[in-house]
């Protein structure tokens, strides 16, 4: 069992090694890829960038569609993680285009989710919310990843449009349509919605626990990229609690 993010880094170089001796390059895609993202949750932007570049670089030289598209928009996600968000629109553009071309269903909820996030950064919320409409609706599950992902943004921007209520609401079901989740799992990037939805909303005892509780997550399994912004949103609720008293 992995025990941090740190140790599952070693396995990605591992199989990127067999797949560069075997001249597997679409596997070289999906590896670049995985890597990418790996390093970015270990809060390394600059060298999930460099690998993610690599992989569309070889996805683009093959021609592989589908690997144009998730290397694109993983792109698209460590720009907006870098608050990027103009950088973020133009990958997921190109991601949700090549995904539709392709019919990657799971590319598309990814691509779109990104763009909605990088909508929000950008200030236009309800430009957002546009590209999330054409992928969720009140029957749309949370069964699968990327409907998850989507569902996650739509929070995030019910949030940002004074909505707590229906944000709430999103995430705690998000929480509970997640395999294998327990009284003591912890998923530091819904436990810090969570929390700053509950800030919102005036409990600031209970967003007080939750973000506490994610930092110390966080920090056990190597989830670098994380970290800052649950500090600044303590940040947020201590100022908060300060001018209320």
């Amino acid at each position: 069992m992995i025990e941090s993010l740190q140790e599952g880094r070693i396995y990605f170089d591992e199989a990127l090694q067999i797949l560069i001796e075997t001249d597997f390059r679409a596997g070289q895609c999906l590896a670049y890829w995985g890597m990418g993202l790996w390093e970015a949750l270990l809060g390394q932007y600059g060298a999930a960038l460099e690998d993610l570049e690599n992989g569309l670089s070889i996805a683009t030289e093959i021609g592989h569609r589908q690997w144009m598209a998730g290397n694109l928009s993983a792109l698209g996600m460590v720009y907006c993680n870098l608050l990027e968000g103009e950088k973020g629109r133009q990958y997921s553009e190109q991601a949700l285009s090549l995904s539709k071309g392709v019919g990657s269903r799971y590319w598309t909820k990814m691509a779109a989710g990104t763009l909605a996030n990088a909508c929000l950064l950008l200030g236009d919320p309800a430009r957002g919310l546009a590209f999330l409409e054409e992928e969720l609706d009140d029957q749309t599950s949370m069964h699968t990843v990327g409907n998850r992902y989507c569902w996650s943004r739509r929070a995030e921007l019910a949030l940002a449009q004074h909505e707590p209520a229906l944000a709430l609401e999103i995430v705690d079901q998000i929480i509970a349509s997640i395999p294998g989740m327990s009284a003591e799992s912890v998923n530091t990037s819904l436990w810090r919605l969570r929390g700053e939805i509950l800030l919102e909303m005036g409990r600031t005892d209970e967003a007080e626990e939750l973000l506490n509780t994610a930092i110390l997550h966080a920090r056990t399994i190597g989830e670098e990229n994380i970290i800052w912004r649950l500090h600044a949103s303590l940040g947020r609720l201590y100022r908060k609690t300060n001018c209320d008293a």
